[in-house]
């Protein structure tokens, strides 16, 4: 293994055959493919002659070793990869394709998103974004193919590249006669934050299928325009709870004033999850009906609302509410609800979670993260 390692970091071009030839042999590819990709530009043209190696997994450590080594030689032999239906690690070539980083790669990543295969789809994808600004006009060709897989991973690629050119395509998706091709273009629009977006996303409010209505809410609550505040109060009217649940969400995100009687009135919703959303959302606000009202919540001992909105209270730190929030754990909680007690500095919520967590089943461990929110005990005070 260590000459292995040594052959690699010489650099010497006449390494390459043998590591070929060991590469074909070997039960641990990965230092040859590590080698070959240190020696680099002279390991390009054997390493395509690999690509029609009987033996998929050395063919596979060939494409990877390809990509780290970003030639553009290797371009169209990886395009030949990544269309052969019968390669088990097409996803490497489209991995490999987009470290490379060539417009060639364009058309034949954007053709393999065809089909039900989530990791060709999800790398050509990821591919697709790296290569960005070139990949923009076709996938809005794309739009409009006949395939709907095609359709919607088109929709989802255009959202991560965040070009405002796709603006005006993506509002005319919400026409499209699939339904999980309009589920994507709400999230797809919010990621690319054009002021453009808010009017069709508030139409597609009432569109047939509950579930776009409920992305196109989640998507007016990341962009927070006073504008969508007044038909997303009337949304809390929708048929669907699912829906009504990710209303209550969005108007507390957006965290106008104006929602908050509405979002009281949910509190009374039919549905418990409806009751928690409108909870959660009421916490975000500093408005005094907002506060007043889960405070005598929290006086009336209101599990399911002391539930919803419990990183309020973990905010506010009052003495004495532990005991609530624990049996509003024991009785409603999740598994976030647990890792938000685990991690907001009160030592009795703390043993609370802990405890929770061994009896449903969770393990506890620690790593060392920068996403997300976390209530922290008095925080607000």
């Amino acid at each position: 293994m260590l000459a292995i390692e040594a052959l690699g970091e010489i650099k010497d071009p006449r390494a390459v055959e043998p590591l070929i030839a060991f590469l074909k042999v070997a039960n641990e590819i990965i230092p040859v493919k590590n080698a070959l990709v240190m020696i680099g530009e002279p390991s390009v043209e054997p390493l395509i002659a690999t690509l029609e190696n009987e033996d998929n997994k050395v063919a596979g450590f060939s494409v990877q070793a390809l990509g780290e080594i970003r030639d553009t030689r290797a371009v169209e032999p990886l395009i030949k990869v990544l269309l052969d239906e019968k390669f088990y690690y097409r996803h490497w070539a489209a991995i490999a394709l987009g470290e490379i980083n060539d417009p060639r790669a364009i058309e034949p990543l954007i053709a393999s998103m065809k089909g039900d295969n989530r990791a060709i789809q999800e790398e050509a994808k990821n591919a697709l974004v790296k290569i960005g600004f070139s990949s923009v006009d076709p996938l809005i060709v794309a739009l409009s193919h006949k395939d709907p897989g095609i359709r919607r991973w088109a929709v989802v690629t255009l959202g991560e590249i965040k070009d405002p050119r796709a603006v005006d395509p993506l509002i005319k998706v919400f026409q499209d006669e699939d339904y999980y091709v309009r589920w994507q273009v709400p999230s797809a629009l919010a990621e690319i934050g054009d002021d453009r977006v808010v009017d069709p996303l508030i139409s597609s409010l009432h569109d047939k299928w509950s579930g776009v209505r409920m992305e196109v809410a989640d998507a007016l609550g990341q962009i927070k325009d006073p504008r969508s505040v007044d038909p997303l109060i009337s949304a809390l009217q929708d048929e669907d709870p699912y829906v009504r649940k990710q209303v209550a969400l969005a108007l507390g995100d957006i965290r106008d004033n104006k929602a908050v009687e509405p979002l009281i009135t949910a509190l009374n919703d039919e549905e418990l999850e409806v009751r928690f959303a409108a909870a959660k959302a009421l916490g975000n606000f500093k408005d005094s009906r907002a506060v007043n009202t889960l405070i005598l919540a929290l006086q009336h001992e209101d599990l399911e609302i002391i539930a919803g909105a419990y990183s309020f209270y973990i905010n506010r730190g009052e003495i004495g509410s532990e005991a609530l929030l624990v049996d509003a754990l024991t009785k409603y909680g999740t598994s976030q609800m647990a890792v938000d007690f685990l991690n907001c500095g009160n030592s009795l919520l703390s043993e609370a979670a802990t405890d929770w967590a061994h009896s449903n089943g969770y393990s506890i461990f620690y790593a060392s993260t920068m996403d997300g929110y976390r209530p922290v005990w008095g925080s607000n005070q």
